[in-house]
């Protein structure tokens, strides 16, 4: 099963099938395992999960926020990059997207995370993409003006085409109310779409 998966995708490489008795152990073995030798992947790839799941009040929709959670926790502790691909399944290598590749910038990481769009759109698939980067700042102490021109400056540098978006945490807003607190998510930016 795993082989055919594998061409299906064409996907020249090792699969690997893992049992374990629920998502998070399966995560966390996951994370720990892969590679092959010496060589360990930096990164953790997932797809946000669908809109009528992430949205639902019920125990599926529960499970679906909680597993992209777990994940992402289990990445950070782990050291590795999230990524998380959203707007249906992973594009085919025949598409051709437009729309945009943004990047949430949540922790500093010397600009690893620029890399990866820009190789991305070396390829055929992702060229007509725009790349926007979201950077969440504190409210308190933090200067966005100044913080979104010296990311812009930085971009700059290294001859990115780089749209920078500078977004102010307000640390005043209440959490929302117990009962509801998984359904006031916010709602997924919108993503880069196969061209009609």
């Amino acid at each position: 099963a795993m082989k055919r998966v594998l061409e299906e995708y064409q996907i020249e490489g090792f699969g690997r099938l893992l049992y374990t008795a629920n998502f998070a152990e399966g995560v966390q073995s996951l994370i720990q395992t892969a590679g092959l030798g010496a060589f360990h992947p930096n990164c953790v790839m997932a797809s946000w999960p669908q809109e009528a799941a992430w949205r639902d009040t019920a125990k599926p929709g529960f499970t679906a926020r909680s597993h992209l959670i777990r994940l992402v926790q289990t990445a950070v502790v782990f050291n590795k990059v999230m990524l998380i691909a959203k707007g249906g399944s992973f594009p085919r290598l025949d598409e051709k997207l437009d729309g945009n590749i943004d990047i949430w910038w949540i922790v500093g990481d010397g600009g690893v995370m620029l890399l990866l769009p820009f190789l991305l759109k070396k390829h055929k698939v992702w060229r007509d993409c725009r790349t926007r980067l979201f950077v969440l700042a504190g409210k308190v102490g933090t200067d966005p003006t100044g913080l979104a021109q010296e990311l812009k400056q930085y971009v700059r540098d290294f001859r990115l085409q780089i749209e920078v978006f500078v977004k102010v945490l307000d640390a005043q807003l209440p959490p929302p109310a117990p009962e509801h607190r998984a359904s006031h998510a916010p709602p997924p930016q919108q993503s880069a779409a196969p061209r009609s």
